[in-house]
């Protein structure tokens, strides 16, 4: 399979998951691409995540808003394996992770 094959089935899932899992569903990215390196070797739910770029910010700050949405999937592998999430600057995840570490260090005493 070529990559190309691979990047169009990954935005074809990413419709799909749009269309069964979301209340808004027209959602047609302009650019998608797996981060990091593809391995055959692992299992298909434990494969790279995938970023896909809306046409506009009001395209994805929507996305972001109905993302709550797949909490209440039918599909339970949905429920628990899928995140959609804003993407990040370095120094954004960075500030991020340092919030959720002590957030648990909070709840932990």
């Amino acid at each position: 399979m070529s990559v190309n094959a691979s990047a169009d089935d990954d935005c074809s899932c990413f419709t799909k998951l749009c269309g069964e899992n979301l209340s808004q569903t027209d959602y047609r990215p302009e650019h998608y691409r797996r981060l990091g390196k593809i391995s055959r070797d692992k299992p298909r739910d434990k494969r790279c995540p995938f970023l896909v770029v809306l046409r506009n910010e009001q395209a994805a700050a929507t996305l972001l808003f109905v993302t709550k949405d797949l909490g209440k999937s039918d599909d339970e592998y949905v429920k628990q394996n899928v995140f959609i999430n804003r993407d990040l600057t370095r120094a954004e995840a960075e500030l991020d992770y340092k919030k959720r570490v002590a957030r648990r260090q909070r709840a932990q005493s």
